[in-house]
């Protein structure tokens, strides 16, 4: 069940961060960065391939970006290429 919650996640990261002109923010997921320890209900944000933020609850989301919920869900930023 986790393999497979993470590859949706991982597959939809990828997707997003294809062409990506209005930045997208992951709100809710628990976050592993490669470095330190991981943050529970992170904020993500990629913009045109980039990663914007990596942050913890409470970070400021901008307005006119697309903001996507995923609470539950598992966030591994730098393993997609």
């Amino acid at each position: 069940m986790i393999r497979n919650l993470l590859f949706i996640v991982m597959l939809t990261i990828s997707i997003v961060l294809h062409a990506q002109e209005t930045p997208v923010y992951f709100k809710g997921a628990t976050i592993y960065p490669i470095t330190g320890t991981p943050i529970t209900n992170g904020v993500f944000a990629v913009q045109n391939g980039k990663i914007l933020v990596v942050g913890k609850e409470g970070t400021v989301i901008p307005e006119k970006v697309q903001i996507v919920d995923v609470p539950g869900k598992i966030i591994m930023p730098g393993l997609i290429d």
